[in-house]
Formats: structure tokens, sequence, C-alpha cells
């Protein structure tokens, strides 16, 4: 199956390890059915999403808690500050996908388990379907179009 992706490149700010896209971003969300964000606090549009459109459904995918080379992925270690917040973005969201489902440990009752669906880093259409409802024939993704990815599997 062949699928055909639309590229849109769209401006960037950086400020130090942040980026805003000044792009028109709103406008273009608002032609698509659902949009998976990367939710990653150095992508500042993606985090805002969730609060400021209702329409069209606003899914994050993300290994389901904040980790980096720094900030070790222990589900068992203390919450900071940034992490409330992460939990706060993901319960805006309409749903939540994760790359594993240890974080669900993590979060215990913080966050809606009903809106978390594990998909180990890959698209499983059968999931997707089920949060989009059938109903819709389009989807936004925000981010890099690596094979890895999985998003060819989608068609």
């Amino acid at each position: 199956m062949n699928l055909i992706f639309k590229l849109k490149k769209s401006t960037q700010l950086r400020f130090i390890k942040f980026f805003y896209q000044h792009s028109n971003l709103l406008k273009m969300c608002r032609e698509y059915d659902s949009i998976i964000i990367m939710l990653d606090f150095h992508f500042i549009n993606y985090c805002i999403l969730p609060f400021v459109l209702t329409q069209p459904k606003i899914i994050s995918w993300s290994i389901g808690m904040r980790a980096s080379y720094t900030l070790p992925y222990d589900v068992m270690r203390k919450k900071t500050f940034l992490d409330v917040v992460f939990g706060y973005i993901l319960n805006k969201c309409s749903a939540n996908i994760f790359y594993y489902n240890h974080p669900l440990k993590f979060w215990g009752e913080e966050i809606d388990h009903n809106k978390v669906f594990v998909a180990f880093n890959t698209v499983d259409v059968k999931l997707l379907n089920k949060i989009t409802n059938n109903n819709k024939d389009s989807i936004l993704f925000l981010g890099s179009l690596i094979k890895g990815k999985g998003l060819w599997d989608l068609g």
C-alpha cells in the first residue's frame, strides 16, 4: 500500500533547547480529525495544543513519563513539579499512547488509565481505529517521518 504524505515544513524559533513553531499551527491542526503529538517539553506548541483545541482530538505519543540522559527512566522515582505538569497535559489529551506500560505504575491514579494505550513505539492500526472511532479519515502527525515510527502501517 502506498501512503501519501503531505509534508508541511514550518519555521521554528529556537531558544536554548526549546522550539516554538510560529507558523499557523492552530489553523493547520483544525484541518484534521485527530492530531498525534510528541509530548516533549522542548516543543512548546505541542504541549499547549490540548489546552487550546477541543476539536480535533489530541493524542499524545510518548514514553509515558519524563525521561532523558540526566533524568533516568525510573518508575519508582519521586515526582517533580515538571512531572506533575506532564501528568496534567496527559489528562488534557483525548488519549495517550505510551511506548511501554511501565509508566502506569509511576502515575498510579493521577492519570486516567482508560485513556492510555500501549503501542510499544510502533503504530497499532486497530488501536488507532479504536481511538478515532472509525468515522474519520484524516490524521495529522506532528513529528519526524522516521521509518521506525511505523507511520506507513497506518494505511
